[in-house]
């Protein structure tokens, strides 16, 4: 996989784990720790 490929992957990973994150109400440490910083 190019360098290229793998950014396209973790722009649509930003993108996507907020949304998924949001249905479902079970609070996530990974998930809030990715958002404290």
């Amino acid at each position: 996989m190019s360098f290229f490929e793998s950014l396209i992957l973790l722009s649509l990973m930003a993108i996507l784990l907020p949304q998924v994150a949001r249905r479902t109400p079970i609070p996530r440490p990974a998930m809030s720790a990715m958002k404290t910083g």
